[in-house]
């Protein structure tokens, strides 16, 4: 880019010395004029060579001319993660992708809600029952469909004890959260009481809601980058968000493939085995092990796994490793 600028700077101060000199030339050679397309497209290429800050400033480029430019944003964030010192740009480049291909609609929205457990204790579903292995499992249905990750939850029972939960939200036809609550306790002269989600028990909760439905490729190639980019903030990455998004995503297209379909389909291979992966990985390290069970199922891994075997989190850390083969 910096080469026409020069090239036309050039030009033009030739041009003018010329008209004045009185001899302006009948055919001049003007450079040529890229614009968002053709900005896009050379930062696709520059993206393949392993260029990355040019590729984003190319990206960067398009965007200034045209700022609702959603492939735009996605390489610019794409490229960005090639890019350490870029990772605090490429949430705001992957939300705008995802915004964009959502129709210019924010993507993702921060909601509340609470239900109370029944006295039937239909309204949180227990899956499994390990004690002492392992922390319960809980699912239930989300009153608002579209969900994809579960945010600041709270189990609070009618004395005000209160324990804060981790989920993760399975979006589709069915929307389930599935919530592994660690156990807290009452103690009184008797004995000691392990208590759960029981009748009267109220779960309060915010949760990331977003259009899946009206989410074009782009937008779903978005939710993966965002994922893949709170992967590699490890610690400080928000691994709920980051899992919810790329279960979310593999989950709204089961045959999802980077790009497809896209001017970009060759650029990164991510494939749907890659974003159960991703997604399991966040469970995992948030220490989520049940939901990272669940998620390694849906992609045919796992199955055989028993829960109740104490080397279950070892054997379960050695699948999503090879998920990554």
């Amino acid at each position: 880019m910096r080469r026409y600028t020069i090239a036309a700077a050039v030009f033009i101060l030739a041009g003018g010395f010329t008209v004045m000199s009185g001899c302006a030339p009948e055919d001049p050679v003007l450079p040529p004029v890229l614009g968002a397309d053709g900005f896009v497209d050379s930062g696709w290429v520059e993206y393949q060579a392993g260029n990355f800050s040019l590729a984003r400033e190319l990206f960067a480029s398009a965007i200034e001319v045209d700022a609702t430019y959603a492939e735009a944003y996605l390489g610019a964030g794409m490229s960005s993660l090639h890019l350490a010192d870029y990772w605090s740009w490429a949430s705001g480049y992957f939300y705008m992708a995802a915004q964009q291909a959502a129709g210019g609609n924010a993507p993702f929205f921060i909601q509340s809600e609470n239900q109370v457990q029944d006295s039937a204790g239909t309204v949180f579903e227990m899956l499994s029952d390990s004690v002492p292995v392992l922390p319960r499992q809980y699912r239930f249905q989300a009153l608002n469909d579209g969900l994809l990750s579960i945010h600041l939850i709270d189990v609070v029972e009618h004395t005000a004890v209160t324990t804060g939960v981790d989920s993760i939200v399975r979006s589709g036809s069915d929307t389930w959260v599935y919530v592994t609550v660690a156990p807290f306790e009452f103690d009184t002269p008797d004995t000691t009481y392990d208590i759960w989600i029981d009748p009267g028990f109220t779960v309060t909760y915010e949760y990331t809601n977003t259009p899946l439905s009206g989410l074009a490729q782009i937008g779903l190639d978005a939710m993966v980058g965002y994922s893949i980019l709170e992967n590699s903030r490890q610690s400080a990455g928000d691994m709920v968000l980051g899992s919810g998004l790329a279960w979310g995503a593999g989950l709204f297209d089961g045959s999802y493939e980077f790009g497809e379909g896209e001017n970009y389909d060759t650029v990164e291979e991510i494939d749907i085995v890659d974003v159960h992966c991703l997604a399991a990985q966040h469970a995992f390290s948030d220490q989520a092990f049940m939901i990272a069970w669940e998620i390694v199922k849906e992609a045919g891994y796992g199955e055989s796994l028993d829960p109740t075997r104490p080397e279950f989190v070892y054997e379960l850390m050695l699948v999503i490793e090879s998920m990554q083969d």
